[in-house]
Order: C-alpha cells, then sequence, then structure tokens
C-alpha cells in the first residue's frame, strides 16, 4: 500500500497535484481517499470531494475532522487529502458505515466481527 498526501487550497492547485500523480493512480489496483479537515468550512470539503469525483468517477471519500493536518512532517492547511493506493491485485477494502446508539452496539459489534 502507498499513501499519496495533498493539501487542498483551492480546486485548480487540487486539480494540477492529482494530474501529476497521475501515472500512480493508473498503476493502482485499487484506492479510495481520506479527506481531515481543520475547520468546519463545508464548501472546502465539498470542492475537494467534486473535484476528487471529477477526476475519479465513483471513487470513495472518506472524511474525518482533526485538529492538525501533518504532510511531510510539517503543518499543513486546512483540509488534507490523502490516497491509499492498493497495488497488489489481491488487496480489497471495504467501506462500513455504522449508526452508533447505545441500544444498538452489541448488533453492531456482532456485524464488524462477522466483516
Amino acid at each position: 500500500m502507498k499513501q499519496l498526501h495533498f493539501n487542498f487550497t483551492t480546486d485548480e492547485q487540487f486539480r494540477t497535484e492529482l494530474d501529476n500523480a497521475k501515472n500512480e493512480f493508473d498503476k493502482a489496483e485499487s484506492f479510495y481517499f481520506q479527506i481531515f479537515s481543520a475547520v468546519l468550512d463545508l464548501t472546502m470539503l465539498e470542492s475537494a470531494i467534486a473535484v476528487l469525483r471529477e477526476k475519479f468517477t465513483g471513487c470513495v471519500c472518506i472524511a474525518n475532522s482533526t485538529a492538525g493536518n501533518i504532510i511531510n512532517s510539517e503543518g499543513a492547511g486546512t483540509v488534507t487529502v490523502i490516497a491509499n493506493i492498493f497495488e497488489c491485485e489481491t488487496s480489497r477494502f471495504d467501506v462500513l458505515q455504522f449508526k452508533f446508539g447505545s441500544s444498538e452496539m452489541e448488533e453492531i459489534a456482532e456485524k464488524i466481527k462477522y466483516e
């Protein structure tokens, strides 16, 4: 597995960085994106996701909030995007989403153990 890190500032800058990494995505068996945000500015997150979906139709995006985005051991901007790239053809990933509630925890735990 390989990770590529991007600092989202503008749509155009992000498109350029993704284009520069095109070879890595072309070689990948599969990949997904994690988006980390140090701010609750939905417009920036929506822009980043829109660019990803424009470049990679049907891609999986997972968004997280964070208190300190870091790229190459240094503080990054407010929105960081990480591409998790699987290089081996036998690698696979599944994204599961559960709504947690105290009465459902046992059932959710069983589903996670099953997966």
